[in-house]
C-alpha cells in the first residue's frame, strides 16, 4: 500500500515514481527494470568517465617518502 504526501506528479523521486508501476494485474516488472536502467545509466556514464582519475588520486596520496 503506498501512502503519498505529494500529490503532484512532477514532486515526486525516482523512486516512489518507480513503486507506481503497478496495476490491478500486478507490478509491470518488464517497465520497472527499463526505468530503473535509465536512472541507473547517468551515474555509471559518470562513474566509467571518472573511474581512473578517482582511483590515481587515492593511490597518490598512499604512498610514503
Amino acid at each position: 500500500m503506498n501512502v503519498l504526501i505529494i500529490k503532484d506528479q512532477d514532486k515526486r523521486t525516482l523512486p516512489v515514481w518507480l513503486s507506481l508501476f503497478r496495476d490491478v494485474f500486478g507490478t509491470d516488472w518488464g517497465a520497472t527494470m527499463a526505468a530503473a536502467n535509465l536512472f541507473a545509466l547517468p551515474a555509471l556514464l559518470l562513474f566509467l568517465f571518472l573511474q581512473r582519475r578517482v582511483g590515481t588520486g587515492m593511490t597518490a596520496g598512499a604512498l610514503k617518502g
